[in-house]
């Protein structure tokens, strides 16, 4: 099959191949396209005046200006995992919590796959329809992901990972949060060692990181420079294996930065999104 990705778009993959994949890009804001695993990078510029950002393209090609801060009304909703699975490539959570119904409501999942066949994730769906990754990463056995949908009806959804290759031993965990958000644009990241760290857009914009510590134990996740950091779990997915995650919100405007530490993870990705709208 073709090659569907563009090392543009910071996540490498080959459709029928792993979704995760080791890359260099980092920090790059884009431009979420509902329902589609290719991601477009925008055109687009920045000017720190009192804090106002001014966005170069959006979804109506026009350009706004906006005054910080923004509210994205962020909402941590819950977390599931599979318990060992020995057969198949496909796990359903059936009926998960996705939060209220709106127009502007976009589902975020944080994602974590321990296969011991080392098959990773190539697609995820969210109520039925294709999830667009933020950021993932996988090495070895293990790997974790951010991805998002803007779904706006329903108050519960079916929520599937499927992996490129059967395995008869994996472990599988999902996290979910929403923002309401009329627009959609992200910076993310990932990182093996060390913490991550991501450029503020905004005060107010909401952060997520997730990680997994693989032969590990429990850590403690935390965010620099940001209101009601959380950590809103840490649990073993299989023998030793750790799933945690932390929210917060910015509060440094542009040109400030977070550091985002997934507990004791080996894997890790974060987001921060911004509604310019």
């Amino acid at each position: 099959m073709s090659n569907r990705w563009s090392q543009n778009a910071g996540l490498i993959g080959v459709d029928g191949q792993a979704l995760f994949g080791v890359h260099n890009l980092r920090s790059v804001r884009q431009r979420v396209l509902d329902g589609n695993w290719t991601n477009a990078v925008i055109n687009q510029s920045y000017t720190p005046t009192h804090e106002t950002i001014t966005l170069t393209e959006d979804v109506s090609g026009g350009t706004h200006s906006v005054q910080t801060p923004v509210s994205l009304n962020l909402q941590y909703i819950g977390n599931a995992s599979s318990g060992n699975l020995t057969s198949g490539s496909s796990h359903t959570f059936t009926s998960q919590p996705i939060g209220t119904a709106a127009s502007d409501r976009y589902v975020i999942v944080g994602c974590a796959s321990y296969a011991a066949n080392s098959a990773g994730l190539v697609s995820i769906t969210i109520g039925g329809a294709a999830a667009t990754p933020l950021r993932a990463y996988h090495s070895t056995t293990a790997g974790v992901a951010l991805v998002t949908r803007n779904t706006q009806t329903g108050s519960t959804a079916d929520i599937v990972l499927n992996i490129n290759t059967a395995s008869t031993d994996w472990n599988l965990a999902i996290a979910v949060w929403t923002v309401n958000a009329s627009s959609f644009f992200y910076s993310a990241d990932d990182a093996t060692t060390g913490n991550i760290t991501l450029s503020s857009n905004a005060r107010g914009c909401p952060l997520i990181g997730v990680g997994m510590n693989v032969n590990g134990t429990a850590g403690t996740s935390s965010i620099t420079n940001a209101d009601s950091v959380t950590e809103r779990f840490d649990f073993d997915i299989r023998s030793n294996e750790w799933f945690c995650g932390v929210d917060g919100v910015s509060n440094v405007p542009f040109g400030g930065s977070h550091t985002i530490d997934s507990g004791d993870a080996s894997r890790r990705v974060a987001v921060m999104i911004t509604d310019f709208a």
